[in-house]
């Protein structure tokens, strides 16, 4: 035996529209945002040998909660958004060097360290991290590395690549 249910539309509990019909069979959804940004470097950035930068992308591709800051390179959790997330950075050095480390910092503490050693040639390196987050606290980014004074290379406009980014996204309560 089957059955059939027919409605317009579904609402929960607060009356808020989850989803509609037109009656012609198009549906329309809640859109959800979480969270989410991605930032890139626009320009080539010095950073000292075995020294712990901060890296600033100061572009934003998007930021669906303005919690992105492009000023100082920190994105913060707002309210009623904590949960899941997961990060990832991605640095391209300009010259050779024996290694680099990537680090993502939570609350102004190192959380996590990855890398990559015995590269010749200019290269990129790239981490991806995950942490279940609260309400305020923040995440910035940091890169290290030992040859010399180092460039991270910034936006490429020939090839519209993304040479240095950082990107996070929600991803679960």
């Amino acid at each position: 035996m089957a059955g059939i249910i027919k409605v317009n539309q579904y609402q929960d509990f607060n009356g808020n529209s989850i989803m509609t019909s037109d009656g012609s069979g198009n549906l329309t959804t809640q859109e959800i945002l979480y969270p989410a940004f991605a930032a890139y470097l626009n320009s080539n950035t010095a950073i000292a040998q075995s020294t712990w930068v901060k890296l600033v992308c100061d572009v934003e591709d998007y930021d669906t909660n303005n919690s992105y800051d492009t000023s100082n390179g920190r994105f913060t959790v707002p309210s009623g958004k904590q949960g899941k997330y997961l990060f990832t950075q991605t640095v391209t050095m300009q010259a050779a060097f024996a290694y680099a480390q990537l680090s993502l910092y939570i609350n102004g503490n190192s959380r996590f360290r990855g890398g990559s050693v015995g590269n010749t040639a200019a290269s990129t390196v790239t981490g991806q991290y995950s942490i279940n987050l609260s309400v305020g606290d923040y995440v910035e980014f940091y890169v290290n590395q030992d040859q010399g004074s180092q460039n991270l290379s910034g936006f490429s406009d020939h090839s519209d690549r993304r040479d240095c980014f950082v990107s996070g996204v929600k991803i679960g309560s």
